[in-house]
């Protein structure tokens, strides 16, 4: 049987969310990529960088707004 998740449930913002909440310290989002084709790898980035911006916007102390480099 599957029941309706709750808005909001799924999702990198949720699970970052619950890991501040748990540990309470800065978490470093590394190879979110991992495994996949160009295209799946592009999707997954793109979902993290907004999700970070989202809660960097929310005042979430967890959160930094997305900066680095990437390596090819």
């Amino acid at each position: 049987m599957r029941r309706p998740l709750p808005p909001g449930a799924l999702g990198p913002a949720t699970r970052l969310r619950e890991i501040w909440q748990r540990y309470r310290i800065p978490v470093a989002v590394t190879e979110v990529h991992h495994g996949a084709s160009r295209d799946e790898q592009l999707r997954w980035l793109i979902g993290f960088w907004h999700s970070l911006r989202e809660l960097a916007a929310e005042g979430w102390r967890g959160a930094v707004p997305p900066s680095g480099r990437c390596s090819g």
